[in-house]
C-alpha cells in the first residue's frame, strides 16, 4: 500500500506519514554508519587474506548510506511541500512526476528504426551497417534484445544506452513522445 492510501486510511496528514517513512530511513543510516565504523575496526584487525572480503562490504554499506541519504534529501523535499500545501503556500521544492505506464507504452519504433521483422534496421551498439539480425524488438511486450551481448530491457533502457543518458533524461524525453 502507498502512502497516500494509508494517509487516506488513517485519516492522518500525507506529510505525517512521510515524517513516519523519514525517521525509519534515519535509523537506517544510523545503523548503516555504526555498520561501517565496526567494518573499519575489522578492516585494521583483519588479515590480508581477509581484507578483499571486507572491503566489499564496506563499499556495499557505503552504497547502501548513499542511497538512504538520497532517499532522506528528497524526503525532505517532499514533507516541506506537503507541509506548504497544508498550510494553503505554493510548494517550494519542484518535483516533477511522469506517468510510467504512458512512458512505457512509447513504442521502440519511435526510439530507432526497426525492420517490419522486428529486427532493428542496424545494430547502434556495434556501429553495422546491414540490418542487425542480433537485435531484436518483440512489438508484443515493447521489449528488445541484444542476443549478441544477452542485453536486454524496455524502451527506457534502449533510450538510455542509445543516448547514453540517465534515468531522469530518458523520463522526460519519452514524456514528450
Amino acid at each position: 500500500m502507498n502512502l497516500p492510501s494509508l494517509a487516506k486510511l488513517f485519516k492522518v496528514p500525507l506529510s505525517w506519514c512521510y515524517r513516519q517513512q523519514k525517521l525509519h530511513v534515519d535509523n537506517w543510516i544510523k545503523d548503516a554508519r555504526e555498520q561501517i565504523d565496526n567494518l573499519l575496526d575489522v578492516l585494521y584487525k583483519c588479515t590480508e587474506k581477509d581484507l578483499w572480503f571486507v572491503q566489499d562490504k564496506l563499499a556495499e554499506v557505503h552504497k547502501k548510506l548513499n542511497q538512504l541519504e538520497k532517499r532522506k534529501g528528497f524526503l525532505n523535499k517532499i514533507i516541506a511541500n506537503h507541509r506548504a500545501e497544508e498550510n494553503g503556500k505554493p510548494a517550494p521544492n519542484k518535483v516533477v512526476s511522469y506517468d510510467i505506464a504512458h512512458i512505457k507504452k512509447v513504442p521502440i519504433d519511435k526510439i530507432t528504426e526497426i525492420l517490419p521483422s522486428g529486427f532493428f534496421k542496424n545494430n547502434p551498439f556495434r556501429n553495422e551497417r546491414s540490418p542487425s539480425n542480433s537485435l531484436h524488438l518483440n512489438r508484443r511486450t515493447n521489449r528488445w534484445c541484444d542476443y549478441a551481448s544477452g542485453e536486454f530491457g524496455d524502451n527506457l533502457d534502449l533510450y538510455m544506452k542509445l543516448n547514453n543518458c540517465k534515468l531522469p533524461e530518458a523520463l522526460r524525453d519519452l514524456s514528450m513522445m
